[in-house]
């Protein structure tokens, strides 16, 4: 093995370097969201530290490069990756109550991932140097290497989002990434016993901290803290004004996605929910609907409540999401739901179903619905999913006048464009310039719409329809074009 033992240190390394990369997402999600913002700064420092690290390797190796130097830098990328998890969670915690959305996510990248970043571009230099000292063939020595490194890139990336995320979770993928590198160091050519004794140590310390140092955000019984293979879910207990326990289902930061009244699992919460149930009044017959989004299946279990002839399917795109509905928040079988996990926009290209009424509920982050969900091309399939008196409820986070207002104005331009008739609800009566649930109500027909009844409830929520004066007056949302995040970033 020793007579390969370059080719396997720049192999592993490689796997490690996508690995951190990738849960690197991870770490930030739950404080700074998923977003273009934090990729784009995660991705940003990474590779600029990786510029740092290839230019230093050079550097270094140049002087003298040794195997035993090229070990103790190892020790060092092992200890970089690893004393994240001592710090990682309350130093987010601190970087989302001071910096905006944008900044926030570059100092959070450059604190976390950028030491790290730097050690690993040392290594691939220093190891072509070490090689080159007995190589004949500079071009396909260094090439062999570069492959090498690639190839183990490639292994982390498929290793780390089909396995590693989904099934061990982001602080254990940084104590393995920890260990695999003390355990190269070691196997590679360190040979003084102090260092042997340092790195138990220091392994011993990041597992019993791990186990220990779980951010508490409730003190009740169920306090989650789960990876799936889309979202870094947290589910806890908290009492509300009444003294009731409501449990909560948050992927974001910013706000909850999902809660609901322990007692009390079909009561909603939310109240974009009463607009919602309007489905009633704008489609008397209404029998067979959609809903893009399960999350905590609030809504469902309140649906399937309160409307007893009628249907839902549910598309949610994360398996994981469903069972933890199923353990934590009470969601159980009904031959009137059925649930397809599959992405909205899949499922929606190849639907050939009609439905009386769609409803949106679909997030990446607190605010911001995913690109691809919001754009003329997915406005059209919904057009052709619903039946002709059809009618489609969008929940969107934004404000109604203001900075905050563009996505708000583009959505609503873009459901203009294709459907006859489109209004919005109000569901809070905050501040127009604040940032709060809207529903847009999207009508497959046009006619004389009355939105007045003579049941007081009724009207209530009927009221809450808005008259907005957009700004923007023709620009949509397109696949080619559809700045979501860029105009939902501004609201953090």
């Amino acid at each position: 093995m020793k007579k390969y033992i370059l080719e396997i240190i720049v192999f592993i390394c490689g796997a490690n370097l996508m690995i951190f990369e990738l849960v690197g997402s991870r770490l930030l999600a739950p404080y700074l969201g998923s977003n273009i913002f934090v990729w784009s700064s995660i991705i940003g420092v990474i590779l600029a530290s990786l510029s740092v690290g290839y230019w230093l390797g050079g550097i270094i190796s140049d002087k003298k490069a040794t195997n035993k130097g090229l070990s103790i830098i190892i020790l060092f990328l092992a200890i970089a990756v690893g004393i994240n998890v001592f710090y990682k969670d309350v130093f987010l915690i601190l970087v989302s109550s001071i910096f905006n959305l944008k900044l926030g996510a570059i100092v959070a990248s450059l604190v976390l991932f950028s030491s790290s970043s730097i050690l690993f571009g040392i290594i691939s230099p220093y190891v072509a140097s070490l090689k080159l000292k007995k190589a004949k063939k500079v071009g396909s020595t260094v090439g062999n290497l570069y492959a090498i490194s690639t190839a183990g890139s490639i292994f982390g990336t498929f290793l780390a989002g089909f396995f590693l995320i989904p099934k061990i979770g982001s602080a254990n993928i940084l104590i393995l990434i920890s260990s695999s590198l003390f355990l190269l160091a070691i196997i590679s050519f360190l040979e003084n016993k102090k260092y042997f004794k340092f790195i138990l140590f220091f392994i011993f310390a990041l597992v019993i901290f791990k186990n220990f140092s779980k951010v508490k955000i409730s003190a009740s019984d169920v306090n989650e803290d789960i990876d799936t293979s889309y979202s870094r879910i947290f589910v806890y207990d908290i009492k509300n004004e009444e003294g009731e326990m409501v449990r909560v289902l948050r992927t974001n930061p910013g706000g909850v996605q999902s809660h609901m009244i322990v007692k009390d699992p079909t009561k909603m919460l939310t109240n974009y929910g009463e607009i919602y149930d309007l489905v009633e009044y704008f489609n008397p017959r209404f029998k067979k609907t959609l809903l893009l989004g399960g999350g905590g299946y609030s809504y469902p279990k309140h649906f399937l409540e309160k409307f007893k002839n009628a249907t839902m399917d549910v598309v949610e795109i994360d398996p994981q999401m469903t069972e933890i509905s199923k353990k934590y928040f009470y969601l159980k079988e009904n031959p009137r739901m059925s649930i397809i996990h599959q992405d909205a926009r899949f499922f929606l290209n190849k639907n050939n179903s009609r439905y009386d009424a769609v409803f949106k509920d679909v997030f990446n982050s607190y605010h911001s619905i995913p690109f691809h969900l919001t754009t003329a091309e997915l406005v059209r399939k919904e057009y052709d999913s619903l039946n002709d008196q059809g009618v489609i409820f969008v929940n969107i986070m934004a404000s109604i006048s203001g900075k905050d207002s563009t996505f708000l104005n583009l959505e609503f331009n873009t459901y203009k464009s294709v459907f006859p008739e489109v209004s919005l609800f109000k569901v809070t009566d905050m501040d127009d310039n604040g940032v709060q649930n809207i529903v847009l109500v999207a009508f497959k027909n046009k006619k004389n719409r009355s939105f007045f009844s003579e049941d007081k409830e009724l009207q209530k929520t009927l009221d809450k329809k808005i008259e907005a004066h957009f700004e923007i007056k023709n620009q949509i949302l397109t696949d080619n074009f559809a700045p979501v995040d860029n105009n939902s970033g501004a609201i953090f």
